[in-house]
């Protein structure tokens, strides 16, 4: 069925939405927020997707959990080789339980940033051609920046 809808650019994407990004694959941005039961979700829909490439979850701290934080992300990294992920790239002090957690359970590639400053830097050059690449984590890790960088491409400020 053929649709009129316009499909979003780069520069109209917003918080949620999945846009295309030439110079690698696709990119969804949920960086608005994260909790155990929002990334249950993610990972479920990045398992049942399809990307040419690999899927690539960059996924900063989720905030404001309690007692407990240490050991939920742990459990998210338990979950990532059920979803298929390809890559994981760790933003954040907690997130880094949850890459140590995904490469004892083999996820082959997994990168870890103290922040996201640091991982807008250098996040591209991690990406491959048809990667999906989710970007998740709670709003005071600043995951916007890293999406600001995918959107602006190799050498462009963010």
């Amino acid at each position: 069925m053929a649709t009129d809808a316009k499909q979003p650019s780069l520069n109209e994407a917003s918080e949620r939405d999945p846009y295309n990004n030439n110079s690698y694959g696709v990119l969804v941005d949920d960086s608005y927020n994260s909790s155990p039961p929002a990334l249950a979700s993610v990972l479920e829909t990045l398992r049942l997707s399809e990307p040419n490439g690999r899927r690539v979850l960059i996924m900063g701290d989720m905030l404001e959990l309690g007692p407990m934080k240490e050991a939920l992300h742990r459990e998210a990294g338990r979950r990532l080789g059920a979803a298929g992920i390809g890559m994981l790239v760790a933003v954040g002090t907690l997130a880094q339980e949850t890459a140590e957690t995904a490469r004892r359970t083999g996820i082959d590639e997994v990168h870890h940033y103290p922040d996201s400053a640091r991982c807008a830097e250098s996040i591209g050059k991690l990406l491959g051609d048809g990667d999906l690449v989710l970007v998740k984590g709670s709003r005071g890790t600043h995951m916007g920046r890293v999406v600001r960088a995918l959107i602006a491409g190799p050498g462009e400020s963010h």
